[in-house]
């Protein structure tokens, strides 16, 4: 069966998944132990400009174990945290030719240890060491994740000009937190500048520091606002990776706009992203996205929204005026609609101008249907 080709990674998900069913009854009365699965499928299509008509299937497993050490009975305020990921199909991004990722789960077909890491909090602080995913804490927007195309989740003004501990690839990083009061929040943290996987072991932990490699710092600033119907999330950040001396600012908001009355779940709300990178060399030096967000058209869980990116290409020695344009830019309308508690479908449909920034290309028409079993 192609979806784990290591044995060991099969014998790892299968141990876990016995563990998970012998011990549900204890489970659910301690939760020390909690196991989670889920499996996103997209069938997608490339239907109109880009490089090529053609489609593409993309899936995705995602298998996560969290320990509460307190509950656990052996000390408190310690989680452990452990992700196995799996990625098998093909690619629709080789027929769109866009350069900013029309699906967020696209990559090369391997198995592998994602995420291992051990977080601990003590008063007001945060602590977190380990193989870490940089987007799960910083970059992150939470009405921008519904969204399909991969720059409403991390912005590609950072991931398109420095390599980062993210999706697919993690590394060891170390994250520190302080909790000022409910409205403030700091969090800095440093990792491994390199995060390729060992040629050696390929599909488990990678910590390999050197200084060639260099190291990617980041510290970001949350301000939040609990108002029942117009709560709100601003984030304000700086990066800086020291092997090629790049750096870059963001700031990110997400805003509830209206919402039923003391209903701080549903309702209307706006999201958006702004990055620079100053230096010659990046490949995309300024980004900026906005987007309307709903919760709970027809049914309480189901979202719809439409989103605009744009990502502006510093031209290079390679590119010539004639034949690139200084800019990619995408809009894309979604609706996700929860089925069950463990099924959603989400149709998903975006217009690429300027794929790639190729004034060759026409612009493309991309079709994806997202299917999530969640466990």
């Amino acid at each position: 069966m192609f979806l784990f080709k290591k044995q060991r990674q099969i014998l790892i998900i299968k141990a876990l998944i016995l563990i998970s069913v012998t011990n549900s009854s204890a489970q659910e009365k301690q939760e020390a132990f909690v196991l989670n699965m889920a499996y996103t499928a997209d069938i997608g299509r490339n239907f109109y400009g880009g490089i090529s008509q053609n489609n593409a299937f993309l899936g995705n497993i995602d298998l996560t174990l969290n320990l509460d050490a307190e509950k656990a009975r052996l000390w408190k305020g310690g989680t452990f945290f452990l992700y196995l990921l799996n990625n098998h199909g093909n690619s629709l991004s080789q027929y769109v030719g866009d350069l900013q990722g029309v699906d967020n789960i696209e990559t090369t077909t391997k198995s592998k240890l994602y995420q291992f890491w051990y977080q601990h909090q003590y008063k007001n602080w945060t602590f977190t060491i380990g193989q870490h995913d940089l987007n799960s804490v910083f970059c992150n927007t939470t009405y921008g994740s519904t969204f399909i195309n991969s720059s409403f989740g991390i912005q590609p003004d950072i991931s398109a000009n420095v390599p980062l501990s993210i999706f697919p690839t993690a590394s060891l990083g170390f994250i520190a937190s302080y909790q000022f009061n409910n409205t403030f929040k700091i969090t800095a943290a440093i990792y491994d500048g390199t995060p390729e996987a060992p040629t050696s072991n390929p599909s488990f932990i990678n910590w390999n520091l050197s200084k060639e490699e260099g190291v990617l710092s980041i510290v970001e600033l949350q301000i939040n606002n609990e108002h029942a119907t117009h709560a709100s999330t601003y984030k304000i950040g700086a990066w800086n990776h020291t092997s090629d001396s790049h750096y870059g600012m963001y700031v990110i908001g997400d805003q509830k706009l209206w919402a039923p009355e003391n209903n701080s779940y549903q309702g209307l709300a706006c999201f958006s992203q702004i990055g620079i990178s100053p230096k010659k060399d990046c490949d995309i030096d300024f980004y900026s996205s906005f987007g309307l967000h709903y919760t709970g058209l027809f049914n309480k869980d189901d979202q719809i929204g439409i989103a605009f990116a744009h990502a502006s290409i510093r031209l290079s020695e390679n590119l010539t005026t004639q034949n690139e344009y200084p800019s990619e830019n995408v809009i894309e309308l979604t609706y996700q609609l929860q089925l069950s508690k463990h099924i959603s479908i989400q149709p998903d449909i975006q217009y690429v101008l300027s794929p790639g920034g190729n004034n060759t290309r026409d612009n493309a028409l991309v079709g994806i249907l997202r299917t999530v079993w969640s466990f």
